[in-house]
């Protein structure tokens, strides 16, 4: 697969142009780890990776994320039956589904993340919700947790089997629920959008479990969700059963992943040429556009990034210093094309515009693959 150059942190808060166009730049390069089959980023430097206050990567102000997450915390609850039970997510973020968890299912919940910022709850955080901004280490088998939670975590660390390992270690005889994006998706269907520097490894379903397996845990349940975009795992220590291991280690081919990239890229870029001075956005100002304006190279013809999370607001695009703004700006702009950068949005970004009395084009980038 070809390589590009990407900003090494890509929903780092920059607060000015100058600030945004200097971070730093890594390389992505695509490999595969005889090992587990693991497709992952062979130019990764976890070093590069800086989890402070100013790693702004909740989802949670969308409304479709939200009800995701609560759909989570039901089935959680459920499985689990988690009232008065500890309760430890290791990369919880900011915070806010944990916060969430607690308070539905009466869970006595501890988040550990080196990105948290402990001023966000305003004191709020009683004996059922405590935040520790930590990285994990065998010192929190001390928590003696009920269940370990780790979601959209595994896929930025260098080095998942040593991690995974450490986390059976602290969780005990806990059971293990964990979600990853579906990489092997993104790689069959090219999605450069998807192909970032801070996702070091890109699991597909057979992936994962060896992974896993490598690491000492057993797989119970592995599931699609979130219109096929995560894989979410419940497993439990102890080596699984040679029935319970894929007959084949992965299917995941890098050439036809190459041959998908490219050809995406290319109806991208026939995409935005065809609209060649007219003014364009991207709805979403995460990951995903920072990685798309790499492929792209920049793109003069995107005029800003809109997103609804208010801490993103008035800070600019790593990598291209593009502008983030509110959705209530869209209507001075009044934009030709709004390009979503998660189609998993396209029905709440179309309310959103109807709300405002606007009718751009809308597309994804799913939707300009011809």
């Amino acid at each position: 697969m070809r390589i590009c150059r990407q900003p090494v942190m890509s929903v780092r808060l920059c607060q000015t142009v100058e600030e945004a166009r200097s971070i730093p730049q890594g390389v992505v390069s695509i490999g595969k780890d005889p090992l587990t089959c693991r497709v992952f980023n062979t130019e990764f430097d976890e070093t590069t990776q800086r989890f402070d206050v100013a790693y702004e990567e909740t989802q949670m102000f969308s409304g479709v994320y939200r009800a995701f997450a609560d759909d989570v915390i039901g089935r959680l609850g459920q499985l689990f039956g988690l009232s008065g039970k500890r309760v430890l997510e290791v990369g919880c973020g900011k915070g806010y589904f944990l916060a969430a968890l607690a308070k539905a299912t009466g869970a006595k919940c501890v988040g550990l993340d080196p990105a948290i910022d402990t001023a966000m709850f305003d004191g709020a955080q009683e004996q059922s919700f405590r935040l520790i901004p930590e990285r994990l280490s065998a010192a929190h088998a001390d928590l003696r947790p009920d269940l370990v939670i780790c979601r959209h975590t595994l896929e930025h660390l260098a080095d998942p089997v040593g991690f995974l390992t450490l986390l059976r270690q602290v969780a005990g005889n806990a059971p293990l629920f964990l979600d990853v994006p579906d990489g092997g998706a993104v790689l069959r269907a090219g999605g450069f959008e998807e192909i970032y520097y801070e996702h070091a490894s890109y699991f597909s379903e057979a992936s994962l479990i060896a992974t896993l397996a490598a690491a000492g845990w057993h797989v119970d349940t592995l599931d699609r969700r979130y219109h096929g975009q995560v894989l979410e795992v419940v497993a439990r220590a102890g080596q699984p059963a040679a029935s319970n291991l894929p007959k084949e280690p992965d299917v995941t081919d890098l050439h036809s992943a190459a041959i998908a990239l490219d050809r995406r890229l290319d109806c991208a870029a026939q995409w935005f040429q065809a609209r060649t001075g007219q003014p364009i956005v991207l709805w979403g100002a995460g990951s995903r556009a920072v990685a798309a304006m790499a492929w792209l190279g920049g793109l003069a013809e995107v005029h800003a990034a809109v997103d609804i999370n208010p801490r993103k607001q008035g800070a600019f695009l790593p990598g291209t210093g593009h502008p983030v703004i509110a959705p209530a700006t869209l209507t001075n702009l009044d934009p030709s094309a709004v390009l979503v950068c998660n189609s998993a949005y396209m029905g709440e970004v179309a309310a959103c515009l109807h709300d405002m009395g606007l009718a751009p084009e809308l597309a994804s980038f799913d939707s300009i693959v011809a």
